[in-house]
C-alpha cells in the first residue's frame, strides 16, 4: 500500500505516526494510562496494580466488546472469574454478573446458561438468579425475565426479596394482572411474619402502576389486621396523599385524602402513635391546606390530649 504513496503522502504518514507515538509517551509518562486505557498493553499494565478490583477487569470486557470483539471480551471476562486476589467475595460477584451480562447480551442461550450456573455455584445463588433476571429485565426480554423470576422464586419461596422484586417487575411493566396472581403465591410461600412488608409493597405498586382503589382496599385489609403499626400506616399515607396530589393530579383531592386523616384523628392508640398520626395530617394541611384545615388538625389534637386527663 505504501508503495503506491508519494514521498509527501509517506512523509505525512510517519509524521503523524511519530506525533501519536510522542502522544503515547507522554501519556504513560504523566500516568494517563491507568485514569483512561485505551489498549490492550494499558490493561494488562493496570492489571498488575489493580488487579483486585472488578471495575479494572469490568472495563478490560467493555474495551474488547467496543472494539466489536466477543471473544478477547469472553477471555477476559473468563480470567476475571478465576482470579483469585480479589478483596473481598463482592468484587468477585461483581465480574460474574459482568460475565453473565456479556453471555446474556451478547453470546447465546447455551453460554449464558453455562455461566448462569457456574456463577450460582461459585457466589450467593439467590443474588445470582436475582441478578439474572435483572439482566434480562434491562435487555427488554420480558418472557426471559418473568421465567427467571419464576424459578427465582420456585428456589426460594420464603425470601420476602425475591417475591417484591418479582411484583415490582410485573407491576413496572404494565402487568398489573399477572401481579396479582403472584401476590396470593407469594402469601402462601411466605411465612407470616413476612407478610405485612410484601402486602404492603403491593399496595404502593398498585397506587404507583395499577388501580390507587385496589391499592387503598388492600391497605385498609392489611391495617385491620394490624392497627396499631404505624410503620404500615406511613407508606399508606405517603402512596394516597401522591395519589391524590400533583404531579399525579392537577389540584389536591382533599375529599380523597382528608377522610383517611380525620378517621386516623378520631382513633385510640397511644399517645405516641397519635401524635404519629397528627403530625402526618399537620404536615399536609401545612404544604396543601390553609389556616383553617391547619387549625383543624391543632384542634382534634388538643381534644386528644385533654380526653387523656
Amino acid at each position: 500500500f505504501r508503495s503506491l504513496l508519494s514521498k509527501r503522502q509517506k512523509k505525512a504518514i510517519r509524521k503523524e505516526e511519530e506525533k501519536e507515538l510522542r502522544k503515547r509517551e507522554e501519556e504513560n509518562a504523566d500516568g494517563q494510562w491507568a485514569d483512561n486505557p485505551r489498549s490492550v498493553e494499558d490493561f494488562e499494565r493496570l492489571l498488575l496494580t489493580q488487579g483486585d478490583t472488578s471495575i479494572v477487569w469490568i472495563r478490560y470486557m467493555a474495551f474488547h466488546l467496543k472494539m466489536s470483539d466477543l471473544e478477547r471480551a469472553q477471555q477476559v471476562a473468563e480470567r476475571a472469574v478465576k482470579h483469585v486476589g480479589f478483596s473481598d467475595s463482592k468484587e468477585r460477584f461483581n465480574v460474574w454478573v459482568a460475565y453473565m451480562n456479556l453471555e446474556c447480551t451478547f453470546g447465546t442461550e447455551k453460554t449464558a446458561d453455562a455461566v448462569f450456573s457456574r456463577a450460582s455455584s461459585h457466589n450467593d445463588a439467590k443474588q445470582v438468579h436475582m441478578q439474572l433476571a435483572r439482566i434480562h429485565e434491562r435487555n427488554k426480554k420480558t418472557p426471559l425475565a418473568v421465567k427467571a423470576y419464576e424459578a427465582c422464586a420456585r428456589k426460594f419461596p420464603e425470601s420476602k426479596k425475591v417475591w417484591i422484586a418479582f411484583l415490582s417487575f410485573l407491576y413496572q411493566n404494565a402487568d398489573a394482572e399477572g401481579a396479582r396472581k403472584v401476590l396470593p403465591k407469594s402469601l402462601a410461600a411466605l411465612p407470616r411474619r413476612k407478610h405485612p412488608v410484601v402486602v404492603s409493597k403491593a399496595a404502593i405498586l398498585e397506587y404507583q402502576n395499577g388501580s390507587p382503589d385496589r391499592g387503598r382496599s388492600i391497605f385498609e385489609g392489611l391495617l385491620d389486621s394490624y392497627p396499631k403499626r404505624t410503620d404500615l400506616w406511613a407508606v399508606y399515607f405517603d402512596a394516597h396523599v401522591k395519589a391524590f396530589t400533583p404531579p399525579r393530579v392537577a389540584e389536591p383531592d382533599f375529599n380523597e385524602i382528608r377522610p383517611l386523616f380525620r378517621r386516623c384523628g378520631a382513633m385510640s392508640l397511644k399517645a405516641t402513635k397519635m401524635r404519629f398520626f397528627f403530625k402526618r395530617w399537620l404536615d399536609f394541611e401545612t404544604k396543601w391546606g390553609d389556616e383553617q384545615s391547619q387549625e383543624e388538625v391543632r384542634s382534634k389534637a388538643r381534644e386528644f390530649v385533654e380526653s387523656q386527663g
